[in-house]
């Protein structure tokens, strides 16, 4: 078995020599980086290093081969399928996805090289940019009720319509435990779809820097303290009025 394997990690290496010195992958998309990320020891660090990487490679014809070669290094450092996943998945992947690019996606991470593509493996997104179109394919992804913690900074074009879109309640995000929708244009009336969102972990809501008023803000904080909610607002409020 062992001389098996030797064989067939000699052959990858082969395959990839071929390859770089045809010239079909070259140093535009950093081989001399991927060639020392691969034969790092195996870290979940590294791992999300490689996915950059790829992240970062040209979307033409040398994807593929560039796959391919990534494929072989892999195989030839002796990576352990268990690193392998969609755990270090960069987050610009997960947005397009979202955004219904899926195909691209899983032609770019459903490879060998990566042995197991799941965005339920995911647990954090980020977004500064969105659509009415983006809101309601997260509300409909499957890959939804995995995630742990969402941010929402600066999102121009979110605001109540698309909160209402996005925390849907039957739209249930049930493993969500951080929520942030920061600087986004709530107003008063969006707190009622807060209220009513199918939101079961979540623990910690930040709501800084939209227009929420006095009323609304004692609101929702008697109804965070009844749900066990760290609730952040403002950073220094004014006192509320009576």
């Amino acid at each position: 078995m062992r001389d098996e394997l030797r064989r067939r990690r000699r052959q990858q290496l082969k395959k990839a020599a071929r390859q770089e010195r045809r010239g079909v992958v070259g140093p535009e998309v950093g081989l001399d980086r991927l060639r020392g990320l691969a034969f790092e020891a195996p870290s979940a660090r590294v791992w999300a290093q490689l996915c950059a990487w790829v992240d970062a490679l040209p979307g033409d014809d040398r994807l593929e081969v560039a796959l391919g070669y990534l494929e072989a290094h892999l195989e030839a450092a002796g990576w352990p399928d268990a690193l392998r996943t969609s755990a270090g998945l960069p987050q610009s992947w997960l947005r397009r996805a979202a955004a219904g690019r899926v195909a691209a996606v899983e032609h770019v991470a459903g490879g060998a090289w990566m042995r197991r593509f799941d965005f339920g493996e995911v647990e954090e997104v980020r977004l500064e940019r969105g659509s009415p179109a983006l809101w309601a394919a997260w509300a409909a992804a499957p890959w939804r009720s995995g995630l742990r913690s969402l941010a929402l900074r600066d999102v121009a074009g979110l605001g109540g319509a698309g909160l209402a879109t996005l925390l849907h309640p039957r739209a249930a995000w049930t493993a969500l435990e951080e929520l942030e929708v920061t600087r986004c244009g709530l107003d008063d009336p969006d707190a009622a779809t807060l209220q009513a969102a199918a939101l079961p972990a979540l623990r910690r809501l930040d709501l800084r820097g939209n227009l929420l008023g006095p009323a609304t803000r004692r609101a929702l904080r008697a109804w965070a303290d009844a749900q066990g909610i760290a609730l952040l607002l403002e950073n220094k409020e004014p006192r509320d009025e009576e």
